[in-house]
């Protein structure tokens, strides 16, 4: 399933019920820490010295991400 089609579906998740809002965008924003894992893994087939030029961003955009997903969830699970 592409990022794009959970991130699709999840807005429309939050639009139909608000509610459910942080649920919906920790579960979009971990779509993304899927899909800088998957950069990792075609880039390092691809050209293995650019995935170790690339490890630290990749990395810390996966960081910053799966870190935004968690602060969601945890105020999805707090409400």
């Amino acid at each position: 399933v592409s990022s794009s089609a959970t991130i699709a579906a999840m807005g429309a998740q939050a639009k139909r019920d608000p509610a459910q809002r942080s649920g919906a965008v920790a579960a979009a924003t971990a779509s993304t820490v899927a899909t800088f894992a998957q950069l990792v893994l075609v880039v390092t087939a691809a050209s293995p010295p650019l995935a170790g030029r690339l490890g630290i961003p990749l990395g810390a955009g996966a960081l910053v991400a799966l870190a935004i997903a968690g602060g969601f969830a945890w105020r999805a699970a707090s409400v």
